[in-house]
């Protein structure tokens, strides 16, 4: 080797070092990188207004988050505010693991008021998924909206609400799962929220009636199912939907999980002599099919609430279902009218035929049952 070669070998050198030491320095990084991904993201989206607020919203958030995985990535999101008002949603803790008890802290110290700005805060929770950092899931990621209405207070097109979900979602480019919790959600408003659900491919939302429903509710959905798992599927077929009657309205969901709420009447507090408003009653239903074409459902727990305030009441004087009692479904005549049969071992409040929102475009007498 000459002289003149001994410069040009120990560079050569130095550069094959220089090259090891930065393939070595990437590939760490992109380790770091991969493990910084999280399998699962959640993010909760709580209604602070003056209609959903409230401290069982914020225990049963706190609950849930401790139930999630030490490497999940949470985040928790507030609406309710003035309408127009650019403050009425904010992020107030970010995505990322190791957030279980800051969220905790903060659900409970939310402030709470004004109208329920429902669109801008979902808008806004799209968003937040929509950047390459915080990272997305893997494997879930989902948005949990827990809401006392079941409309946009500032929005009175609530197509135009469920439409401008749609093309967010769309322009994103993201596959999000999304499931909505409507605490003390006014029964004239659940349909709506129905279809919300609907226009962003959401499950139907659950309803919940007490403090332990939505604890036991958000506790469940924070739990994602493991992947590849073969979902148990239920022949619900046609009794799938919502069913209306005066004063009454049956949610049965394909997964053979429902919720049922009736016009309970006048009920009054015995601890308040002229206290006395109109009640509705609230049971879960767990729904079963038999194998003659009938559904029987299962009342879980029975609750009462005041029409007008939401809170909850004593049982109104009568004879109501209870937990564990049962009831049968079966179609009368056309698919668009369901009958509440009489056999079962609980009793069915209120009319006795239900009909789905077809049910109204056709001249058939049958369906005149629905509303008698």
């Amino acid at each position: 080797m000459t002289a003149t070669t001994r410069p040009r070998v120990r560079r050569w050198r130095w550069v094959l070092a220089v090259v090891c030491v930065v393939v070595v320095a990437i590939g760490a990084a992109g380790v770091v990188v991969w493990r910084s991904i999280p399998d699962y993201r959640i993010a909760f989206v709580v209604d602070t207004s003056a209609a959903g607020a409230s401290s069982a919203v914020a225990g049963a958030v706190g609950a849930a988050v401790q139930n999630t995985g030490d490497g999940d990535a949470l985040s928790l999101r507030r609406f309710g505010g003035r309408c127009g008002d650019s403050h009425n949603t904010a992020q107030v803790v970010g995505a990322g693991a190791g957030h279980a008890a800051r969220i905790s802290r903060s659900a409970r110290g939310l402030a709470t008021g004004g109208s329920a700005t429902l669109e801008s805060g979902v808008l806004a929770a799209i968003n937040d998924f929509s950047g390459h950092y915080p990272f997305r899931g893997r494997k879930v990621n989902r948005i949990i909206v827990v809401t006392g209405r079941g409309t946009d207070a500032c929005n009175r097109d609530q197509a135009g609400v469920k439409k401008a979900l749609q093309a967010k979602v769309k322009a994103a480019g993201l596959r999000l799962d999304f499931r909505f919790v409507g605490y003390l959600t006014p029964t004239g408003e659940q349909a709506n929220l129905t279809q919300l659900a609907s226009a962003v491919n959401a499950s139907a939302p659950e309803f919940a009636r007490t403090p332990a429903d939505l604890a036991a509710t958000l506790k469940r959905l924070v739990i994602p199912k493991p992947v590849g798992a073969v979902p148990v599927k239920i022949p619900i077929g046609s009794f799938a939907g919502t069913w209306t009657v005066h004063g009454s309205q049956l949610v049965i969901r394909p997964d053979g999980t429902g919720d049922l709420t009736w016009n309970g009447g006048p009920c009054q507090d015995p601890n308040a002599v002229e206290d006395v408003s109109l009640c509705e009653g609230h049971s879960h239903v767990t729904f079963t099919p038999t194998g003659d074409g009938r559904l029987m459902g299962t009342y879980g727990a029975v609750s009462f609430t005041a029409n007008d305030t939401g809170k909850p009441k004593p049982p109104p004087p009568g004879e109501w279902p209870s937990g564990g009692q049962t009831f049968y479904l079966r179609h009368y005549e056309k698919d668009h009218n369901l009958l509440v049969s009489s056999n079962g071992t609980g009793t069915r409040p209120g009319n006795p035929y239900f009909c789905d929102q077809y049910a109204e475009n056709h001249n058939d007498s049958t369906y005149q049952l629905c509303g008698a």
